[in-house]
């Protein structure tokens, strides 16, 4: 591309910037506060999203999905055009998990209650109308999961998934689950994948959430259960700070009891690196019955 296009491409896009100030350059991820920083999600930038084990980042990754799909379905029927699509990789959860989430969310209803059958009836109907609408939004949202998957599979599916629609988010849930070859060195396979994962949101000018585990001294160190996250706490290589564009870091409370653990918590989303906007601290809500996040404040700007 010359320098030409690029630079008209830029005045273009700074014309359009000034009219509609603070407003998201990329996807939206429907959370007021974390957009407030971000301004969304931007083709071509590598987000990570980590946490420790069980703190939620599935759910996170999976609202932030959903909520980025809703706002381009809208976008393309205001612009007269058909709507990109939504892929979601998940080696870990099979299709059927992510889809019971999905139906919890969208419904406001209890999972638990659901899958131990003691729902109310008003429940199950809006339960199952979420499920019964859901099919209107084949090959808007593609879900791949239930197995591990090679980084061959995981370019195989992305490439896939572009050839009859646009692609506008990829969602990997979550990186340390996915193999490379006959790498074995931790280390050296979480730098390789960290490489693909730039490479390919450079080349296919999209947006890739990718959810990563934090390292395993900060879940052995109890008196660290209380401490926000930081950089150094990214498992698996240093290059997944180096290569990424945004780091978000979750955190929630420790949980004490199974009664606190099932009601609505407060969580922090720490926006630790941002290469085109700022850092700081979001404020949420978790609702582990409804395995959601939505929004619980403004958000904070570092100084630093």
């Amino acid at each position: 591309m010359s320098l030409r296009s690029l630079a008209q491409g830029l005045l273009e896009a700074e014309a359009r910037w000034s009219q509609e100030p603070r407003r998201p350059r990329g996807l939206p991820t429907g959370l007021a506060g974390l957009d407030s920083l971000t301004l969304g999600l931007r083709p071509r930038e590598v987000t990570i999203l980590a946490a420790r084990t069980s703190h939620g980042k599935s759910s996170l990754a999976l609202t932030i999905a959903v909520n980025a799909l809703k706002w381009e379905i809208l976008q393309s029927r205001r612009d007269g055009r058909i709507p990109g699509r939504v892929l979601y990789l998940s080696p870990e959860m099979h299709p059927e998990q992510l889809l019971m989430r999905l139906a919890s969310m969208e419904s406001r209803v209890d999972l638990e209650q659901i899958v131990e059958g003691t729902a109310s009836p008003d429940m199950r109907r809006r339960w199952r109308r979420v499920l019964e609408v859901l099919p209107q939004f084949d090959g808007l949202l593609e879900i791949v999961g239930g197995r591990g998957m090679d980084a061959e599979e995981v370019v195989s599916s992305i490439r896939s998934a572009q050839v009859d629609r646009p692609l506008v988010l990829v969602v990997i849930d979550y990186l340390q689950r996915i193999t490379y070859g006959i790498v074995d060195d931790e280390y050296r396979r979480i730098s390789l994948l960290s490489q693909l994962m730039k490479d390919l949101a450079n080349e296919l000018a999209v947006p890739f959430l990718v959810v990563s585990q934090l390292n395993r001294q900060i879940e052995r160190d109890r008196h660290q259960s209380d401490r926000l996250p930081d950089l150094s706490d990214l498992r698996g290589s240093g290059r997944l700070e180096e290569d990424a564009d945004n780091v978000w870091l979750l955190w929630r409370p420790p949980r004490l009891t199974a009664e606190v653990s099932s009601a609505p918590q407060e969580a922090k989303l720490v926006v630790a690196k941002a290469r085109s906007g700022r850092v700081g601290e979001v404020s949420l809500w978790f609702y582990p019955r409804l395995v959601s996040f939505v929004d619980a404040g403004p958000s904070r700007v570092r100084a630093d």
